[in-house]
């Protein structure tokens, strides 16, 4: 998400502003500019504050908002069970969809080796024909 920020803000189709400017601008704020030094000790291979500190800040502040919580995460955090539908559509995820080949259970979230980041790619999704389970 925090690449997801960084793209919003700074794509011409989008805000279209430059990311060096956000910054600047962000830190002529006195309260930012100190809250975020403090934070600094948190990134220690960075020495001074960087636009990805503000995306982090950013990222963090929406996902206190999200309210999403399909029936498949709420059975992975142990508060339901899966629905036979819901067991299909993860089945259908990790083998005939591929989606697993990327998304590796758990995280779902597309992490690659050396498993250090994530990343974001739309590649479609095979055309699959409906099977009875």
């Amino acid at each position: 998400m925090k690449d997801q920020a960084k793209a919003v803000i700074t794509n011409p189709k989008e805000m279209g502003a430059d990311a060096q400017e956000v910054l600047q601008k962000i830190l002529s704020c006195k309260e930012y500019k100190n809250v975020f030094k403090k934070l600094l000790k948190y990134t220690p291979q960075e020495k001074e504050i960087t636009m990805e500190h503000i995306t982090s800040a950013i990222t963090f502040y929406y996902s206190k908002f999200s309210k999403c919580s399909s029936p498949f995460d709420e059975a992975m955090n142990a508060n339901k069970t899966l629905d036979p539908e819901v067991k299909q559509g993860f089945n259908v995820f990790m083998s005939k969809a591929q989606c697993g080949t990327c998304h590796l259970y758990l995280s779902l979230n597309g992490v690659k080796p050396p498993y250090i980041s994530s990343e974001f790619e739309v590649l479609g999704v095979p055309q699959i024909q409906p099977t009875k389970y």
